[in-house]
């Protein structure tokens, strides 16, 4: 909250330096940063299960100030080095969604939407940066290249954070809105490239994109939400935003088919100011009233400190002593531990909750039957998995008994409770 009163302060401060001489661009550039990025480290989860920070955020969080001062004397000052400073700091951002990223893996897809927000942002530093140091890109005029950095602080940042956070809210997986997320996070990637490189593809990578936004907006129509002013504030941004990117497949299509339907200036009015007033506040006060929450802490799991080579087996825990006297009669103790939002054990068939409970009580038997095209590769696989102990599989065409035993493991050279093997 800190960040988002110091943000603001500088923001009136900028307003006040610049009113007479001031572009509607980077005042929107500076709202995106200077206010709805400290607001969106509020509307995240950036904590580990042991309360830790997740990797990067302190860092994003201790030198935004100093970034937030860079960003706005490079506006200022029209010099580089201030500018440069805030690229530097975006890309700590991006690393904060990669650690976030990299610890939880590619799903759930809303999550990954949450992540690639804070990635975008460091294209949008790029921007930034070449836009005040005047840095010549293709064939780009200094307008479209304030304009990209709009866009990477804008639909690349809100609307990918936004439909996440709205994915976290669905009462049931829909493979529609997933669709939906996969189009929103790409589309940013895909609109740049069209506009760099084709024009037909530029328009159909709007059109793409309109649809996707159509669809995120209906979605958000039916989403019950915990506060009404959350949703009305939400149901306002997403209606603007419909009519907005009308604006913008207008525009690409007269790029298209090379005629003027809608001027540079009046594109910085409607896909600018407007969709930073009435799109991008709205929606970033609206997930501030709601404090959307995943279903499943990610972060933070406890893992094992063992670390082994090729093989890790019996012997390997024999020449280590890590074995202890204490003595398990399953996989698990009690299924009922693993109980939460995103696993319900009530669902589980009994007789499985029994194999993980009482292990040593079953006996694990194998008929494996390969293909003929894929034996020779069975062959290889043999020798491989015999030699490293891991899911060794035979050539077939026989029963055969699995061996194992479950062994104890010192808890205090693993890390966890109640380790077994």
């Amino acid at each position: 909250m800190k960040n988002i009163l110091f943000g603001l302060a500088c923001y009136i401060i900028f307003l006040i330096c610049e009113w007479s001489n001031l572009n509607p661009v980077e005042a929107i550039i500076l709202l995106s940063i200077l206010l709805f990025i400290p607001m969106s480290f509020c509307i995240i989860d950036k904590k580990k299960r042991n309360g830790s920070y997740v990797l990067f955020y302190k860092f994003v969080s201790f030198l935004y100030p100093i970034a937030a001062i860079s960003a706005m004397l490079a506006f200022v000052t029209n010099h580089y080095f201030f500018a440069l400073l805030w690229f530097a700091y975006t890309g700590i951002v991006a690393l904060f969604g990669v650690s976030r990223l990299l610890e939880r893996g590619w799903k759930p897809i809303e999550e990954t939407a949450i992540d690639s927000a804070f990635i975008y942002l460091f294209l949008g530093g790029f921007w930034f940066f070449a836009s005040v140091a005047k840095v010549s890109i293709m064939y780009f005029s200094s307008d479209i290249v304030l304009l990209t950095a709009a866009h990477f602080h804008y639909s690349a940042f809100l609307l990918p954070l936004s439909a996440g956070l709205l994915g976290r809210k669905r009462e049931k997986r829909s493979k529609v809105y997933d669709a939906i997320m996969f189009i929103i996070v790409i589309s940013p990637m895909t609109v740049a490239i069209g506009i760099t490189y084709s024009r037909i593809f530029e328009f159909f990578a709007v059109f793409i994109y309109l649809c996707a936004i159509y669809g995120y907006g209906v979605y958000v129509w039916r989403t019950k939400f915990n506060a009404i002013s959350a949703k009305v504030l939400l149901v306002l941004s997403s209606s603007t935003l419909m009519v907005t990117i009308m604006f913008s497949l207008i525009y690409s299509y007269g790029n298209f088919k090379q005629v003027m339907t809608i001027t540079i200036a009046q594109m910085v009015w409607i896909h600018g100011v407007v969709n930073g007033i009435g799109v991008a506040l709205p929606a970033f006060v609206g997930w501030m009233i709601e404090k959307s929450t995943p279903n499943y802490k990610y972060y933070g799991k406890t893992m094992s400190r063992l670390r082994g080579n090729a093989t890790v087996g019996e012997a390997f825990l024999h020449n280590r002593n890590l074995i202890d006297s204490k003595e398990y009669k399953g996989l698990v103790d009690k299924m009922n531990d693993f109980h939460s939002e995103a696993f319900d054990m009530a669902k589980i068939t009994l007789s499985i909750i029994r194999f993980y409970e009482n292990t040593k009580e079953y006996e694990l038997q194998s008929h494996i039957k390969w293909t003929r095209w894929f034996r020779p590769v069975a062959f290889c696989y043999e020798k491989m998995s015999k030699r490293v102990g891991q899911i060794h599989l035979g050539m077939g065409g026989k029963w055969e008994t699995m061996h194992g035993s479950i062994i104890g493991i010192i808890d205090e050279k693993d890390g966890r409770e109640n380790v077994r093997a």
